[in-house]
């Protein structure tokens, strides 16, 4: 689940700054912010799921990781009532498909949030 989640997070990341540098992505500064933001907060957690999933320590720094984990449950709840990414999401596929998606991704993100919690605990 490691690399998965690696790959979702980190592989695309080059092609969307790309794209955003050239021009080639149209989307609102809102949603490229939101997006890139997400990711970027999202992708720091990979550094507690790997230590959990390949290592047998436990964190030096418990409280930046419950910190970290509260601060990420909280920013998936809210966006699901509040993203801008989510509103272009509805405009380009619909809804039902957007909240196909989003449930998928909650669900995909996690195995991550556990392993942070298990590493800090």
């Amino acid at each position: 689940m490691f690399w998965a989640t690696f790959a979702l997070l980190i592989l695309p990341f080059p092609f969307k700054l790309v794209s955003m540098i050239t021009g080639k992505d149209k989307r609102s500064f809102a949603v490229k912010f939101e997006e890139i933001s997400n990711a970027a907060f999202l992708a720091i957690g990979l550094i507690a799921f790997w230590e959990y999933s390949y290592s047998s320590n436990t964190s030096s720094t418990p409280m930046f990781w419950y910190v970290w984990l509260s601060i990420a449950v909280i920013w998936s709840i809210v966006a699901i009532f509040k993203s801008s990414k989510l509103d272009y999401a509805k405009e380009q596929i619909g809804t039902k498909a957007t909240v196909i998606l989003s449930i998928f991704s909650t669900i995909f993100f996690i195995p991550m949030f556990i392993a942070v919690f298990n590493y800090a605990d």
